[in-house]
């Protein structure tokens, strides 16, 4: 009885357009965010890889279905899937979605911020594959960006994100 009003009440919800902007919304971020904590983990195991590629994609899902949705927003949800599936190794889909970044950068005019992470993107999953001379391509397009960079906090985390991944880099070289 209890599920059937719950039910009713959800159907409702997704009746009204605006509340279910309110739903895109919290989803959207929510997703994004809880993706950010497998990210950051240190051994991701196999459940944990299954649901940082789920919260990815639904995170661009709901951030497809809000009218306040722009390519900046849509630059930043294709980078992090690029990110999530170079850790999960799925390097073709990783490519595909830094491609993505990359292209809705360079469409859309955005900030060299967004194009950066797209380099950035593409030359982790080059980084994964060992294909050294590829990725240091892409690592040097990303810090190309870097240089036009103005804000700070933004040049911080791409700085940091290419310095890490020229380290790999320079030990897989080795």
């Amino acid at each position: 009885m209890a599920s059937e009003v719950a039910t009713k009440e959800v159907k409702k919800v997704f009746q009204d357009e605006e509340k279910r902007q309110i739903i895109h919304q919290i989803f959207s971020a929510g997703c994004f965010n809880k993706t950010w904590e497998y990210i950051e983990k240190e051994d991701l195991n196999e459940a944990d890889i299954e649901n940082m590629i789920v919260l990815s994609n639904a995170s661009l899902y709901h951030w497809k279905q809000r009218d306040d949705c722009t390519p900046k927003n849509l630059s930043i949800a294709y980078w992090q899937l690029a990110r999530v599936y170079a850790l999960a190794e799925k390097l073709n889909m990783a490519k595909d979605y830094a491609n993505k970044c990359i292209d809705i950068s360079v469409e859309e005019k955005l900030d060299p911020f967004s194009l950066g992470y797209g380099y950035e993107a593409l030359a982790r999953c080059f980084l994964r594959e060992k294909k050294n001379k590829l990725a240091q391509k892409y690592l040097n397009k990303g810090y190309t960006e870097l240089k036009k960079i103005e804000n700070k906090e933004d040049k911080k985390y791409l700085e940091a994100d290419l310095e890490d991944i020229k380290n790999k880099l320079n030990k897989q070289s080795d």
